[in-house]
């Protein structure tokens, strides 16, 4: 068989995906947006706090960020970015004060 130089030029089809209706993907589409939808009202505020530690740290370095390229985390805006992340996440996720540790009288009162 010999080949020219126009023959690898050609376009070549090596398969075709055609989709006529959505009807079949329906069930997998609603199944899929309800187990996003889930996962979001479960992580919001993990969300919520990576993202705003994100900008912050790109803020930061932006803004006062360091040019000499001697510092690790401010001379460049990824891993400010990622390091105001990372604190952002720790923040939201940082754990609570029970309120029944502070006074301990309080608890003991409110159960007589």
């Amino acid at each position: 068989m010999d080949y020219t130089f126009g023959d690898c030029l050609k376009p070549q089809k090596l398969f075709v995906i055609k989709v006529t209706a959505n009807k079949p993907l329906e069930p997998f589409l609603r199944a899929k947006e309800s187990e996003m939808n889930e996962f979001i009202k479960k992580y919001k505020w993990k969300i919520v706090g990576t993202a705003i530690g994100a900008v912050v740290g790109y803020a930061y370095y932006y803004y006062i960020g360091c040019t000499s390229g001697t510092c690790p985390i401010q001379s460049h805006w990824q891993s400010s970015t990622l390091y105001g992340a990372l604190l952002g996440y720790v923040f939201v996720n940082s754990p609570k004060k029970d309120k029944s540790k502070e006074n301990p009288q309080q608890v003991t009162e409110a159960k007589k």
